[in-house]
């Protein structure tokens, strides 16, 4: 997920410098509820103090709504 949220991001500042606007809010589609949970939750941050940095880079740009994520059933 965090690699996934770094690359959206340098695609996005690659084309705002080609002056290339997105008018939406680019969604990442994820089937792992507990990193959904930790992703869009800044109350976790005691029980998560060693959790590597991407996940507060996830958190960051979650909070400024350059993305959004949602829950999906890979189960058939």
């Amino acid at each position: 997920m965090a690699h996934t949220v770094a690359e959206l991001y340098w695609l996005r500042m690659l084309l705002k410098e080609l002056h290339i606007s997105l008018l939406t809010t680019r969604c990442i589609w994820v089937d792992n509820i507990s990193a959904l949970a930790l992703s869009s939750n800044p109350i976790f941050h005691a029980r998560t103090k060693h959790i590597e940095m991407d996940y507060y880079f996830i958190c960051e740009k979650i909070f400024i709504k350059d993305i959004q994520t949602k829950y999906i059933s890979i189960l058939a």
